[in-house]
């Protein structure tokens, strides 16, 4: 019997991204909005792609600053208002939020229902239940297209 660890185990899983889907669907019916602009930018989704690239497990990125400012193509001074263009879809964590993360790291939770490693504690629907839970305390989760009515139906449409 092969001891392998949880890590190597997180490693070797694919990461299930449905942001492709949801930046497409959101370009198609930009009408619905009063502006007529996709509520999902291609700011956000470029952003977005580029963080589902390092998930390290479930929906979580966990990378040292200078990795993440060099990916993204700035400096530590603007990091924050660079990831500010993903708005509610991600929270960030460094060691001044959380003790747990060592000095120079920080944590990404990208929303569940954009991209997803498989978990051994949890489903995906689980934990985007989780996420909305808390998100619906603010007014941010609204502008937020995988949720809005319009796309659950139009998806749905598009699989039939």
């Amino acid at each position: 019997m092969m001891n392998i660890t949880k890590k190597e185990m997180y490693k070797a899983t694919a990461v299930m991204d449905d942001t492709d889907e949801i930046y497409s669907l959101s370009k198609d019916y930009r009408h619905l909005n009063r502006s007529g602009a996709p509520k999902f930018s291609k700011p956000k989704y470029q952003l977005i792609k580029a963080l589902i690239s390092k998930i390290s497990y479930e929906n979580v990125v966990e990378i040292e600053v200078k990795e993440l400012c060099e990916m993204l193509g700035t400096d530590r001074s603007n990091l924050h208002r660079r990831l500010n263009i993903a708005g509610s879809l991600i929270e960030y964590e460094s060691c001044r939020d959380n003790k747990a993360i060592e000095k120079g790291q920080c944590r990404i939770h990208i929303n569940p229902n954009y991209a997803w490693k498989v978990s051994y504690t949890k489903s995906r629907e689980q934990a985007i239940k989780e996420w909305y839970l808390f998100k619906d305390l603010s007014e941010e989760s609204k502008t937020d297209f995988s949720i809005n009515p319009a796309y659950v139906a139009l998806k749905d449409l598009k699989v039939s």
